[in-house]
């Protein structure tokens, strides 16, 4: 019964003309395409949401498959003699941390007051802690001035010799400079 069938196809796709022909392979091709792209977006879709539910959630979380026990902390986040002043600690082989002046708190967005070439981060590796003070920017204009009546947050993120990293979000106590 199947063999009539494809027997039938093939005679009738045979009589067809070669335009024909080529606009019917045409559609095929795009068909199985589309059903390929479509199959990988919903198996990517499904995998992104599987991470980000079994993702540890809350500050200083450490990415899945890193291998070893690795994490960052803000320990004080503080405007001290009119600029803010980040401390924490880390855990495991770190190779770098960097952090970032917020306008908004956490979540908010990234201000140019502060020289990111004056305000490195300062670390002790024999304590595992890291200092990072953010100085004002000198010698150009600066488009973000600091608000006094704004909050501030800074985000840190470190990178470690195993390829995982970190990272964790705090509020900078206390009143910015008028």
């Amino acid at each position: 019964m199947a063999d009539g069938r494809i027997r039938r196809a093939n005679r009738w796709f045979s009589g067809l003309g070669i335009v024909q022909q080529a606009i019917i392979w045409l559609f095929i091709m795009l068909f199985v395409f589309f059903t390929f792209l479509l199959v990988n977006v919903a198996f990517i879709k499904l995998v992104r949401s599987v991470d980000q539910s079994s993702a540890p959630s809350g500050t200083g979380a450490v990415p899945e498959g890193t291998g070893s026990d690795i994490e960052l902390r803000i320990s004080d986040a503080r405007w001290e003699g009119g600029r803010p002043v980040v401390e924490g600690t880390w855990r495991g082989e770190v190779s770098s941390v960097h952090c970032d002046l917020l306008e908004g708190g956490p979540e908010g967005g990234v201000t140019d007051w502060w020289d990111r070439r004056k305000s490195r981060t300062r670390m002790d590796p024999t304590k595992r802690s890291f200092t990072q003070e953010f100085r004002k920017a000198k010698g150009r204009k600066i488009e973000d001035p600091i608000d006094s009546g704004a909050s501030y947050g800074v985000a840190c993120r470190a990178l470690f010799s195993n390829g995982g990293q970190a990272g964790d979000e705090a509020l900078v106590e206390g009143t910015p400079p008028r």
